[in-house]
């Protein structure tokens, strides 16, 4: 599978990036961790590593030629593959248009074949159905666990998801009966776990890791959420907590970081989505 490489955002005030120079050549074998290119920004000009391993493909910026972040920088994948397909394609940030936005607030409920049927949110091309959007938005979900089970099985059974590529399940914390409903009844092919380097985050991850694996459901790895985040003057990363070898003691691979930026605490789905895009490749990559 060819990695699509997009410009990245080196500080949390650049828009836009300026090749300086690329330290990798079209047919060049790139192992992850090597540097690809150096990128001007609006504050400096900083070395790009490749968190993916492959050969250069395509470089769709020369040396000097801008683009905005996010924008196809390069393509990395097996030599001699196929890359038609993604040029002129972005993969981490997708502006909203009314032809693959729904702006519906809740999902539409409809009688399909005699039963009710759920049509679910779309957005970003994505299909959303959730618990909360079946509740008041001033009542709490007060469910013991036959009814959790039972609203689960429904959510799963009764929304109208037509031919998906994957389904993914967010799950709260946590080792209760939502997660044993999920395993007997969805059966899962993979759980992915996202944690902090909080200690209490940790415990709690431990623990879930000890259930999938009574359960027998592979774990393709773990994210580190709310890792660091960046110093306002500068491109510093500041940590968020005191650093925890996470692959030490969880003993999973940590597939990337997701820090605490203000882009994500102010998202708005109906202007933009956010992808981080190594750790979509490296999920990716593991789960076709």
């Amino acid at each position: 599978m060819a990695i699509v490489v997009n410009m990245p955002r080196l500080s949390d005030t650049m828009e836009e990036g300026t090749v300086a120079s690329w330290l990798k050549n079209v047919g060049d074998f790139v192992e992850e961790g090597d540097i690809l290119a150096e990128i001007e920004t609006d504050k400096a000009t900083m070395e790009f590593e490749s968190f993916n391993e492959g050969t250069l493909l395509h470089v769709g910026l020369s040396v000097g030629d801008s683009a905005k972040v996010d924008d196809l920088l390069a393509i990395i994948g097996p030599k001699g593959k196929d890359i038609s397909r993604y040029l002129n394609v972005t993969t981490k940030k997708v502006e909203v248009t009314k032809e693959n936005v729904v702006t519906e607030s809740k999902p539409e409920v409809k009688i399909i074949d005699g039963k009710k049927s759920f049509i679910p949110i779309k957005v970003n091309n994505i299909l959303l159905n959730s618990m909360g959007f079946v509740l008041d938005d001033d009542k709490a979900a007060m469910w013991r666990g036959p009814m959790l089970s039972g609203a689960i099985k429904q959510l799963k059974e009764l929304t109208q998801w037509g031919d998906l590529d994957y389904l993914f399940i967010d799950m709260p914390p946590g080792t209760g009966d939502a997660y044993l409903t999920v395993a007997a009844e969805i059966k899962p092919d993979h759980v992915l776990l996202v944690t902090s380097q909080s200690n209490l985050a940790v415990q709690d991850t431990i623990k879930s890791k000890a259930m999938f694996d009574r359960l027998k459901i592979p774990m393709i790895g773990i994210i580190d959420n709310m890792s660091y985040s960046l110093s306002p003057n500068s491109d510093k990363k500041i940590d968020e907590f005191t650093p925890i070898n996470l692959e030490d003691e969880i003993g999973l691979k940590v597939l990337g970081s997701v820090p605490r930026t203000r882009e994500i605490g102010n998202f708005n789905p109906e202007k933009s989505s956010i992808v981080f895009e190594p750790i979509y490749n490296e999920i990716l990559k593991i789960i076709q």
